[in-house]
């Protein structure tokens, strides 16, 4: 393309952006954005669109998983990611790549949505290869938080697989991160870090390794007390009551009942405050297990596990 052109290309994508004087909020917002950058990009051969295009799909397919219409969110992920693909082949800028694995990510969870867990774990696999790339190896240090949170994803999902293995390194690897996310003086690391030791927590109690277990969840709940009480993060009180009953399980697992009793009657005494006074109602089916959890150990030295509760579905990260 000559100088000449580029400008006047420059030009007509003003105009066109200038058409839209926001960005898109609505759904229906979305479908206007989305149809007029397709009409350039396919109709008026635009490609210097392409990007505003794949963007605005991606975008839109955000707002489509919000109404549980994940089949056509995938098919807007699919379109964003022809597009990045296209154009990372043909002019490889970082920032493009990047975009690329965003898609590719959002796409895993789209698949998620849809319980085809198989492809999402390939796609998220692919986008922690490109980050891990972009972090490692050209220093991308403020994409390390993506990094994160998809090794993270993938781990849940490896776990639903009974790929426990497979489940803790990826949990390993998150831990890692997030650890490394502190070093550089992130203010929101350390929540993510007790969230990634909660999920491997789990994993390794499935797995019979209980001491490690009540190690992971230990440590969840120092560094949210920390939070909480000390730096007053009261939104993740929900976290820290989840954490104290899941240190319960560990602490009956390992035979310390008194100590898993305290626990217990530490996270339902949350609980029960964040019903009646922040109308939390969605912790009741928590109160529940907690309940569950204290009278069956008292009954049979066991307990259930409340990793099922609401809250154990990465909260803190998605």
């Amino acid at each position: 393309m000559t100088r000449k052109k580029q400008k006047r290309s420059r030009k007509n994508r003003s105009s066109t952006k200038e058409r839209r004087s926001k960005p898109p909020e609505t759904l229906s917002e979305y479908d206007e954005a989305v149809a007029i950058y397709t009409y350039h990009v396919e109709e008026k051969g635009r490609a210097d669109l392409a990007v505003d295009l794949a963007m605005n799909l991606t975008n839109r397919s955000s707002a489509l998983r919000d109404l549980g219409r994940h089949g056509e969110a995938e098919g807007d992920l699919n379109k964003a990611l022809f597009n990045f693909t296209r154009l990372v082949e043909h002019e490889g800028p970082e920032d493009l790549i990047g975009h690329l694995a965003l898609t590719l990510s959002n796409r895993a969870g789209a698949f998620k949505d849809l319980d085809r867990l198989p492809e999402a774990v390939a796609d998220y696999g692919k986008a922690i290869a490109i980050y891990a790339r972009l972090v490692e190896k050209q220093g991308h240090v403020e994409l390390t938080r993506n990094l994160a949170i998809i090794l993270s994803d993938r781990g849940c999902i490896l776990r639903a697989l009974g790929k426990s293995a497979e489940a803790v390194a990826d949990f390993d690897k998150a831990i890692v991160v997030c650890t490394r996310l502190e070093e550089l003086g992130s203010t929101n690391a350390a929540d993510a870090l007790a969230m990634n030791l909660t999920n491997r927590g789990y994993v390794l109690r499935e797995l019979g390794k209980f001491r490690e277990a009540f190690a992971d969840h230990d440590g969840a709940v120092v560094i949210l007390t920390r939070l909480v009480k000390e730096q007053g993060h009261l939104k993740l009180e929900r976290e820290l009551a989840i954490s104290l009953g899941n240190r319960g399980n560990a602490l009956g697992d390992l035979g310390e009942l008194t100590r898993s009793f305290e626990d217990y009657d530490r996270a339902a005494e949350i609980v029960k405050r964040l019903i009646e006074e922040e109308s939390q109602t969605d912790l009741v089916d928590v109160l529940a297990m907690l309940r569950h959890s204290r009278a069956a150990i008292l009954e049979q030295g066991r307990e259930d596990d409340v990793s099922s509760a609401p809250r154990n579905k990465g909260a803190l990260l998605h």
